[in-house]
């Protein structure tokens, strides 16, 4: 795992041995050694991961806090650190290699909104949502979505 920064933002990458890698995206309370494990797995099974720390250092104790957190991040800062994400691969692994975002909750959404703005070949999004499902029609890659069927946030 290093320490890199990309535009604004700081990742935490670790190098896989495939051409396909993944920018992850934290739940609420942030940044914390288990996105950091995420990647590391990731790289043990051959693909890049690249996660970024949308709070700067931040890191909630209690919900309460996290959703402070949460709701002083706007859409555009979002994307800028997606995109960096996705620079920040491209950047180092081969030419024509593949890179997806993939996020965990909040980061689901997050995940699944950089997919529908950015230029992501893939997205994994583990319980995120996003408010404006027609937004999922600019997609250019597959989407994996992690849900349950009887969680009522879900909708069809």
């Amino acid at each position: 795992m290093v320490k890199t920064r990309s535009g604004d933002w700081e990742f935490s990458v670790a190098r896989g041995s495939s051409n396909v890698g993944v920018v992850l995206v934290h739940e609420v309370f942030g940044f914390d050694s288990y996105i950091e494990s995420v990647a590391d797995n990731l790289a043990e099974a051959g693909f890049w991961g690249a996660a970024v720390d949308l709070y700067r250092g931040k890191h909630a104790e209690s919900l309460e806090e996290a959703f402070g957190l949460r709701s002083s991040l706007k859409e555009p800062e979002i994307l800028e650190a997606l995109q960096s994400g996705l620079r920040l691969l491209k950047g180092q692994m081969q030419d024509g290699g593949k890179v997806g975002s993939m996020g965990f909750c909040m980061g689901g959404g997050f995940a699944l909104l950089g997919a529908c703005n950015l230029d992501f070949d893939f997205c994994i999004d583990y319980y995120g949502l996003i408010e404006d499902a027609d937004r999922v029609r600019s997609v250019k890659g597959p989407i994996q979505l992690i849900l349950a069927s009887e969680d009522e946030r879900i909708t069809p």
